[in-house]
């Protein structure tokens, strides 16, 4: 067809082939166990998948110096401020609130222009001496899972102040319309389009919630350990790694390269296949066997820029714990792995804990936290 296109054919008829039609349970237009309507044939994730590994495979395992402060100036501008300004705060305490794991004050403030961001801010339990620490949370599900984690009452217990936000589209800020479909895909598109990627205003947001923290002299703000949940952990990533504000980073039930996002969801039951061909889109992600992909948590072209890992290692001299990783058992996880572990064992990463396969509970993390962050 490119030659007509270009001005170069004579106008003689394209050849199509053999057009045959098939009946209706022909075993050629079902899919096989792998959910490929065409078996054998590689899919377009497939084909993207193995482009992306291709490219990975020739980053150097550590990166230069040069490198180094390229990607930096990349992740600040993903978290910058709109307008070149942050906006006024306008904190407000809203009273408190009686949780699963103790009283809590309900506060919010602005992120910027029209974003109000909401959050649950538990003190040191009473008998409890705080020791200056604070535990700053976003979980992809909202505070109120924060609430009812566990996590809690042993930190209050410990001596922690915990200030679990929703960053903006999640828990209270986001919005539902029916049931499986919320307003998480609105937000995915528009900033897209502007060209200013969610997970990096989410960033923003953490950054914006380190203001609060200064604004409060109750709450210890010198030395704060940020800890990011699910798809809340790229945000969580992005501003550990622009704001030295962060004494320490947690991730848990994430990733181990950005890779493992490119997944073809799980196919819907052959009576929704005429309704539910957009259901990513109005889902605001992908829904796999494994675990699900959520687009807020998508940068496009990132992998041209750098992968997880590398990210990381701006984060680093400053301890890391990462565990919980959802991706282990992923399509070309050996090699992601590999990767992880490679850039980690560098010399830039050495103040990383490296759990993949363990649950971020309090024995955990407070352990962790009293050993000072260290391996």
């Amino acid at each position: 067809m490119s030659p007509p296109l270009r001005g170069g054919g004579g106008g003689e008829p394209i050849p199509e082939g053999v057009i045959e039609t098939l009946p209706e349970n022909d075993p050629r237009l079902l899919c096989d166990p792998e959910r490929r309507f065409m078996p054998g044939v590689p899919t377009v994730v497939d084909l993207a998948r193995r482009a992306a590994l291709q490219h990975l495979t020739r980053l150097p395992d550590l990166p230069s110096a040069a490198s180094r402060e390229s990607l930096l100036r990349w992740a600040r501008d993903r978290v910058a401020a709109p307008e070149g300004r942050p906006h006024f705060l306008s904190p407000r305490v809203h009273g408190t609130l009686g949780a699963t794991e103790g009283a809590a004050e309900k506060i919010s403030f602005n992120t910027e222009d029209g974003e109000r961001l909401p959050g649950l801010l538990w003190h040191p339990a009473g008998e409890a001496k705080g020791n200056g620490q604070t535990l700053l949370i976003a979980d992809d599900r909202g505070k109120g899972e924060v609430a009812i984690s566990g996590l809690v009452q042993p930190l209050r217990a410990a001596g922690y102040a915990i200030l679990a936000v929703d960053l903006r589209g999640r828990g209270e800020t986001l919005g539902r319309y029916g049931p499986g479909y919320d307003t998480n895909f609105r937000l995915v598109a528009n900033q897209v389009l502007a060209g200013d990627p969610l997970a990096g205003r989410r960033a923003f947001d953490l950054a914006r919630t380190l203001d609060y923290l200064a604004s409060r002299p109750d709450v210890g703000s010198n030395r704060v350990t940020l800890v990011g949940l699910g798809a809340d952990a790229l945000p969580a990533v992005l501003a550990a790694a622009t704001d030295p504000r962060v004494h320490r980073l947690v991730i848990a039930r994430y990733l181990h390269s950005f890779l493992s996002q490119m997944r073809a969801r799980t196919s819907p039951p052959r009576e929704r296949l005429g309704e539910a061909w957009n259901d990513p889109q109005l889902q605001g992600g992908v829904r796999t066997p494994e675990y699900d992909v959520d687009f807020g948590a998508v940068i496009p072209s990132v992998l041209a820029v750098a992968d997880l890992p590398e990210l990381l290692t701006l984060v680093a001299p400053r301890p890391v714990l990462f565990c919980d990783a959802r991706d282990t058992a992923a399509p070309d996880a050996g090699v992601l792995l590999s990767r992880f572990r490679a850039i980690h064992e560098g010399s830039s990463l050495q103040t990383l804990r490296y759990l993949p396969a363990h649950p971020l509970d309090s024995t955990l993390l407070l352990e962790w936290l009293q050993e000072g962050g260290s391996r």
